[in-house]
Order: structure tokens, then C-alpha cells, then sequence
């Protein structure tokens, strides 16, 4: 079963269901036939097929979720488009203490349930019983069981009155997965009439969405977690709090570990000046957040690098540089550059023996091969137990590929 009908879940749901879902819980990841047998002489065919499916679900969810093995979803589309919790956590602070939100198409409740924990009360909006029932367990695992409700309509032609707006635009229409960036235009203005018809909104967006469309949103956010950029969101009213930000999240199993925004009003998404790239060079990474959110300038002239070619979103600058270009920061990886060679397989080769290196990671940039290919080229060199660890980049800097050996810092 790879999705899971309203009545499963109601049976889920009881005191039965909950046995089924404890019995399935104690299989493990490959379920094996005399299982499934055992379960089958205790629970309903139905009733075990659902479990699992379930139970298989609430495994992933706990990458995502702190308590994902008591959450509900009616399949993988449900999970894979909900909001993790350390995104949710952070977009839900920007709400506190408002009196009464409406989280439209709130599907499982990926965002409702940690606004629930600052406002007076949620109105989750959904078309789909199903996933509205999901809504409602999730919320009883979470403890907001009381601060949410849950509403069956169509957003096109009901909407709740509220203080505020929260809105996850539907990622699948005709059952296929909206990707191109002009395939959300009509729910763009959508969306732009919500922010009309509430004054505070937050706008849940793919990241692939044509920031240029977003004109009348106060302010655009882009948010990475744990290196993947995830989601763009567009605020308006009072929930805006500047013009652009990019903010960088690290997670694990559903727990912030760590994050950073930067933010602006105006701006830049190209650095003034060039970059410097030589050996004992800083070359920084920028966080795709940074580079989506057009802020690329204003984060180089915070570090105090510049772009080591026009066309790749690469800074560099001095190891010193200014006095927060040598502060570790979310906002971009930092490398030493070690050694900078025209790109010869050969060279690099030569080069990675005779300094006694290990390449532990390859990096590419506007480049012809792939990273696999250039770590496949690399496995004949065999390098010592105690080589130490080096990344290379393979870059084409104008018209001209370059090999970049760095360090990690």
C-alpha cells in the first residue's frame, strides 16, 4: 500500500489501530513475509497493510520531526511536502502572538502545529479529509491538540477570518509535481490576493519561483536547512522585516543545531569588486540561500572578498581579511586554498602524490565532468593512512579550467 485511504486512517486512530501501528513499529526497516503472517493472525489484512505503510512513513518523518514516530500522513507526498520542524520552528516565530491564524492548505500540519505553540489559535484549511485528519493527530502528538482546528473547504471559495495568513500552495496539480518556475504564476496571484484580503501573510513558495514576480511582497526569504535550499517566503504586513534574507539552518532529526540570516534592504546580488584566488587565498562557498536571496554582494562585503570569476558565485579574499572573514559562518564554507594549477588530470595527480594528499572531496563549477568522474580518475594514487585531506575544485575561470586544491577550515 503506498497510500493510505481516509477509513485506514480513522482505524488507525483507535484502540486497535494503535495495537496495529505498536505490533508494526516492532518490524523491522525490510519487512519479511512470516511478519506480515503474524501481524495478519492478529489484525485485518486492511488494518496490517496500513499499519506498515504508516509505520514506514513515521521512520522518515524522524529525519524530520522530533516526533515523527507519532505523527500521521496519508503517504509519501503528504511527508515529503510538509515543512521540517526546524524550518517550521523558525518561520512560526515571526506570528507570536497573534490571536487567530489561518494555515491554508495546511495539509498534515508541517507549519500549523509550531504556529499553534505562539498564537491564540489555528485554522487549518484543507480540502482533504484525509489530510485533515492527519492534521488533527498530529496536533494531539504535539500537544496543540486544543489550539487547532480543522476546517474542510476549497480555498478558492471559502477562506477563514483571522488576524493573520499562512499558506502552502498546492505543489501537485493532475497528480504531477509543479518544478518550473512559471507553472506557479497562477498561484502567484493567488496568493497576491490573499495578501490583499489578510495584510499579514506568509507565503510558502518553491525556491524555483521567479523571485521578479514577488513585487509586492514586503520581503522574500530563502531557507536553506543542512545545505539543501528548501523554500522561498514571500511576507507581507507585519510580518515582514526587511526587503531580502537568506537564512541557513542545521538540523538534525528534526532539532535546530544551528542558524543565521542575512538580511537586507537593499540588496546586492553581485560583489563590486574581483576576488582574489592564489595559494593562501580564502575561497568562500556561499550557502545557496545567500546566492538564491540576491545577496551575494552584501555578503562579500561583510567578509570582505569578491568574486573569483563573473559567472561562478565563488568569493574570495584574504585569509584575514576583514574582522568577520576569518569567524566561522553558516552563511558560506570556507576553504584555504592550498595550490592553483591549470587543469591537467596528469598535474593534479602529480601534484597530489608528491605533497602526500588525500582527495576526500571533489568540486565542480561550470565544469565539463562530474565530481564522480574526477574521484573515479583519482583512485589509482592509494594514499597513505595519515595523508591529509584536501577538496579540489575543477572550475572554469572565463574560458579557462583551473584545478583548485583547498582545505577545509
Amino acid at each position: 500500500m503506498s497510500h493510505i485511504g481516509l477509513e485506514q486512517l480513522r482505524i488507525l486512530r483507535t484502540a486497535e489501530g494503535r495495537q496495529a501501528l505498536a505490533a508494526a513499529a516492532l518490524c523491522a526497516e525490510v519487512v519479511e513475509p512470516a511478519m506480515v503472517g503474524r501481524l495478519r493472525a492478529r489484525f485485518a489484512a486492511e488494518l496490517v497493510s496500513a499499519a506498515l505503510t504508516l509505520n514506514g512513513l513515521r521512520v522518515r518523518a524522524k529525519e524530520r520531526f522530533v516526533r515523527g514516530e507519532e505523527m500521521f500522513f496519508d503517504g509519501s507526498d503528504l511527508l515529503e511536502q510538509a515543512t521540517s520542524e526546524p524550518v517550521a520552528r523558525h518561520k512560526a516565530g515571526r506570528f507570536a502572538e497573534m490571536g487567530e491564524i489561518a494555515d491554508l492548505c495546511c495539509g498534515a500540519g508541517g507549519d500549523g502545529l509550531f504556529l499553534a505553540e505562539h498564537v491564540g489559535r489555528v485554522i487549518g484549511v484543507d480540502c482533504s479529509p484525509a489530510r485533515l485528519l492527519c492534521l488533527q493527530g498530529n496536533a494531539e502528538a504535539y500537544g496543540v491538540g486544543g489550539r487547532v482546528r480543522a476546517v474542510a473547504a476549497d480555498i478558492e471559495q471559502w477562506v477563514p477570518r483571522a488576524e493573520g495568513c499562512h499558506i502552502d500552495p498546492p505543489r501537485r496539480e493532475g497528480g504531477r509535481r509543479q518544478l518550473q518556475a512559471d507553472q506557479w504564476a497562477p498561484w502567484i496571484e493567488r496568493v497576491r490576493g490573499l495578501a490583499g484580503l489578510y495584510g499579514n501573510l506568509g507565503a510558502k513558495l518553491s525556491p524555483a519561483v521567479d523571485l521578479g514576480q514577488l513585487g509586492w511582497a514586503d520581503e522574500v526569504e530563502c531557507i536553506s536547512e543542512n545545505g539543501t535550499l528548501k523554500q522561498a517566503m514571500a511576507w507581507c504586513g507585519q510580518l515582514a522585516r526587511s526587503r531580502r534574507t537568506a537564512t541557513v539552518i542545521r538540523s538534525t532529526a528534526g532539532q535546530t543545531k544551528a542558524i543565521e540570516t542575512l538580511a537586507s534592504d537593499a540588496p546586492v546580488s553581485r560583489p563590486a569588486r574581483g576576488g582574489l584566488l592564489a595559494a593562501g587565498v580564502m575561497l568562500h562557498e556561499p550557502d545557496a540561500a545567500v546566492v538564491r536571496a540576491g545577496l551575494l554582494g552584501n555578503l562579500a562585503e561583510r567578509i570582505g572578498a569578491g568574486l573569483v570569476d563573473p559567472h561562478l558565485p565563488l568569493l574570495g579574499g584574504e585569509m584575514g581579511g576583514t574582522s568577520e572573514a576569518g569567524a566561522a559562518t553558516l552563511l558560506a564554507r570556507r576553504y584555504e586554498v592550498l595550490e592553483v594549477v591549470g587543469w591537467s588530470s596528469k598535474k593534479i595527480k602529480q601534484l597530489v602524490r608528491a605533497r602526500g594528499w588525500r582527495v576526500s572531496d571533489v568540486k565542480t563549477r561550470a565544469f565539463a565532468c562530474q565530481p564522480e568522474e574526477i574521484l573515479a580518475g583519482l583512485r589509482s594514487l592509494r594514499p597513505g593512512p595519515d595523508a591529509a585531506a584536501v577538496v579540489l575544485w575543477a572550475v572554469r575561470l572565463g574560458s579557462k579550467p583551473v584545478g583548485i586544491l583547498s582545505r577545509r577550515v
